[in-house]
C-alpha cells in the first residue's frame, strides 16, 4: 500500500512514469514481497492474503512437491486477464514462490 501512495504523490508531481510496463513492474515488486510471508497472515485487518485487496481467492490445489498453491485472479476486468498463483507450504503456510498468467502483455498490474 506504501507503495501505491508513493507512485500517486509521484504522480502529482509529474515525475512518475505510469506506463503500463512499469505498472507492471511495481506489481512484481509486491509479489516477491509476498515471498517468506504466511499466506494465512491477516496483518491485523482481517483480510488474509487468500482475499487479497481486489483480488478473488479461487481455491487451493496439492501440487506433487506436498505444497499447495492458491489460485487468485482480479475481478475488476471484464474476464481475468490477470491470474496468480502463491506456492506455500502446507503445514506453515509460508510462501515460497509465486507465478502469474497473463491473457494479454502487462495485465498483471498495479491498477491507480
Amino acid at each position: 500500500m506504501k507503495v501505491v501512495w508513493l507512485f500517486f504523490l509521484l504522480f502529482l508531481s509529474g515525475c512518475a512514469d505510469l506506463s503500463p510496463k512499469t505498472r507492471h513492474h511495481i506489481w512484481l515488486v509486491e509479489m516477491e514481497g509476498q515471498v517468506g510471508k504466511s499466506v494465512f497472515d491477516c496483518k491485523g485487518d482481517g483480510k488474509c492474503l487468500r482475499y487479497r485487496g481486489d483480488s478473488l481467492f479461487q481455491g487451493d490445489n496439492v501440487l506433487g512437491n506436498g505444497n499447495k498453491e492458491a489460485a487468485y485472479f482480479m475481478p475488476y476486468r471484464k474476464y481475468p486477464k490477470c491470474r496468480y498463483f502463491f506456492e506455500y507450504e502446507n503445514e506453515s503456510g509460508l510462501i515460497i514462490r509465486y507465478r502469474y498468467e497473463e491473457l494479454e502483455s502487462f495485465a498483471c498490474a498495479v491498477i491507480l
